[in-house]
């Protein structure tokens, strides 16, 4: 998806059964807080932040790091007792003729067709006590050794620009989220992984049904290219894509592992429907 948004993807919970907290994001000092959830997006410039990088794993010598122009960012930390499961992250960059761009950036974890990670956002980002380095253009790191290799990646901030990281949403291992959601991360998350759903019991049942894997084979590649024809922002939109993006992974499976690698992936994708509200 276009602005640095990537698929992610929530728990599907029945209307009412789940606290959804929209009450902003309060501005304390240089650290943002999700109200109620105990997330902060620390930005540089306080002795908190500093201190945080400084006992943040590193393979390279820290000043080398911190001079890098590429590497401007933020701290988000997790203070609550949730593990994180999806971010994300409006960043404003104010260019040196005092323009200024804005963009999303989010992140999950992605499904995993051989482990039992069968849907998007079920593996946690950040565990209760723990806390990583974002920056534009880059997803994350866990260690800032590697923040020199990730710098060269476009940030669409240059030497001299400021980049100011605000917290829009945070989604909670128990299927809460918190923040203004100006994103839209909720819906994104709904549709994503009703359409990992609906497309793995589609295929499961085609299998089950005794269809050759060459139909198989057609109606996996009729979802996946009209996934990438697709081009709007609605529920319905990001649905259709879900589907192509997950038929991508199938087809995969089908090539590389057979049809009974397959039949056992969609199956235990589909079985996660009788756990999750329609």
């Amino acid at each position: 998806m276009s602005n640095g948004w990537i698929p992610i993807l929530i728990r599907v919970c029945r209307a009412g059964s789940f606290m959804v907290f929209l009450n902003g994001v309060a501005n304390v000092s240089l650290a943002q807080s999700a109200a109620g959830h105990e997330v902060r997006l620390l930005q540089p410039g306080s002795t908190a932040f500093d201190e945080l990088l400084q006992k943040t794993p590193s393979k390279q010598p820290l000043p080398q790091i911190i001079r890098s122009a590429g590497l401007q960012g933020a701290l988000l930390i997790n203070d609550s007792a949730l593990r994180i499961v999806a971010y994300a992250i409006r960043w404003r960059v104010t260019h040196n003729d005092g323009s200024a761009t804005e963009s999303y950036q989010s992140l999950a974890s992605e499904p995993n067709t051989h482990g039992d990670i069968a849907l998007t956002g079920l593996k946690a980002l950040l565990k209760p006590g723990e806390y990583m380095f974002v920056t534009p253009g880059v997803h994350r790191t866990s260690d800032l050794g590697q923040l020199p290799l990730v710098a060269r990646f476009p940030s669409g901030a240059a030497p001299g620009d400021q980049v100011k990281g605000i917290l829009d949403s945070v989604v909670f291992s128990d299927g809460t989220f918190s923040g203004p959601n100006e994103s839209r991360l909720f819906d994104r998350l709904l549709a994503e992984r009703k359409g990992q759903i609906d497309e793995s019991a589609s295929i499961a049942k085609l299998i089950a049904d005794g269809q050759p894997d060459n139909m198989v084979r057609q109606s996996l590649e009729g979802d996946i290219q009209r996934g990438r024809t697709i081009r709007g922002e609605m529920m319905r939109d990001w649905y259709v894509a879900a589907r192509g993006r997950q038929a991508l992974r199938m087809v995969v499976v089908l090539q590389n592992d057979g049809r009974n690698t397959l039949q056992k992936y969609a199956t235990s994708v589909a079985e996660v429907r009788s756990r999750f509200a329609q």
